[in-house]
């Protein structure tokens, strides 16, 4: 649960920072939006595989009961 709980407020810093930054108006500012993109894809990945685990679970406890 912690760890979800991280990952939500780092996509949250990752999403400020963003709206922070706007339109971006130098090559830094650029650089710092493409660094966000490729955290948000990280992020999403991993929240993705564990809510797969969480359906996974999920279905094998509707098998047994």
């Amino acid at each position: 649960m912690k760890r979800n709980h991280l990952s939500a407020r780092q996509l949250e810093c990752l999403l400020n920072a963003s709206m922070y930054i706007g339109l971006p108006k130098t090559e830094e500012e650029i650089t710092k939006m493409e660094w966000i993109f490729e955290t948000y894809k990280t992020l999403r990945n991993e929240i993705e595989s564990d809510m797969k685990r969480v359906e996974d679970k999920i279905y094998d406890w509707r098998l047994i009961n």
